[in-house]
């Protein structure tokens, strides 16, 4: 090599330095001019980016596949550290974990939910909203006060993002930001006023309004009493889309206001009674019952509202 040309001499190291580093090995038959040099080390080149490529691919499949088990995992270790640091019995120990394991396990939190929505068109958003919750306009009060105004509610529907709760899981606290409104929309969910009663919430009903719109926090906790799932809308996407459709804030308002009044009513209700537990299957009081019929007129009002303007709009004199 020492009689070569400089460039066969730094092209032979090079071919040597990739040969070595590749592990290919140098065998019996090995190349010898500038081209069959050239020829092999770009062989060693691509055939070393596609073993790396197939082995990177090949881990993250077996990542993403093992992400399940890491979430729930991580869960578990971290109860028993938790139970380690506390001294609970081994007895309580297994008792927890064979209860709540599976509740440890959130389909809908696994994968960055708002990330997807948001890089789909519209169209598409509410597509799947309506593809996992079939029924969600006609039995979720919250979208049927809007029934008036279809536009507006697919748009909020569009906004809605699922969560799942567990049992005894605070979804919020009082004296809290407000940031969200909760509609449950399976298992029960309570409502702890100051005085420590609770108010149940079931399939179809929504929580937050009264304190997104009359007051920036929370004034009571809410609490997942059964695993639950939930149905959030922020507030930023609650107020950006109101921004656009002023006319729908102010049934907005009139509904906080009616929520506010429910519970209140309840609150006061509760405190009147003998101190006993309350039972679920109870009766709404009276009070109760007059803010809901309250409620169902006001939306039977702006239904016929709406629907006078609609016919002023299409100019038609007989209607009118």
């Amino acid at each position: 090599m020492a009689n070569e040309s400089i460039g066969k001499q730094y092209l032979t190291a090079l071919y040597w330095a990739f040969t070595t580093l590749t592990t290919v090995g140098y065998g019996d038959i090995t190349p010898r001019t500038p081209q069959e040099i050239t020829f092999t080390f770009v062989m060693m080149v691509l055939g070393a980016s596609m073993f790396s490529y197939i082995s990177g691919s090949v881990a993250a499949m077996v990542l993403e596949s093992d992400n399940e088990k890491r979430i729930y995992e991580e869960k578990l270790n971290s109860f028993l550290e938790f139970s380690e640091a506390y001294g609970l019995s081994r007895k309580l120990e297994n008792q927890i974990i064979l209860e709540v394991s599976d509740d440890w396990k959130k389909p809908f939190q696994e994968y960055d939910w708002s990330t997807v929505m948001e890089d789909l068109p519209e169209n598409y958003q509410l597509a799947i909203i309506k593809d996992l919750f079939p029924d969600l306009e006609q039995s979720v009060e919250i979208f049927k006060s809007f029934s008036g105004f279809p536009v507006f509610v697919e748009k909020l529907m569009a906004l809605v993002e699922p969560v799942q709760y567990t049992k005894g899981e605070y979804m919020a606290r009082s004296g809290d930001q407000c940031d969200k409104i909760f509609i449950v929309m399976t298992g029960m969910v309570h409502i702890i006023t100051q005085n420590k009663t609770s108010l149940e919430v079931t399939q179809g009903g929504s929580i937050g309004e009264d304190a997104m719109f009359l007051w920036p926090e929370w004034e009571y906790s809410v609490r997942c009493y059964e695993k639950a799932t939930v149905l959030t809308i922020s507030r930023k996407k609650i107020f950006d889309l109101l921004d656009k459709h002023e006319e729908c804030h102010q049934i907005f308002r009139q509904r906080a206001k009616l929520q506010q009044k429910e519970i209140l009513s309840f609150q006061d209700s509760e405190e009147e009674k003998p101190t006993r537990p309350r039972s679920p299957s109870s009766k709404a009081s009276p009070e109760i019952v007059r803010i809901r019929k309250e409620l169902e007129h006001l939306e039977r009002n702006i239904t016929s509202v709406q629907k006078k303007l609609s016919t002023v709009r299409t100019g038609s004199p007989k209607s009118a």
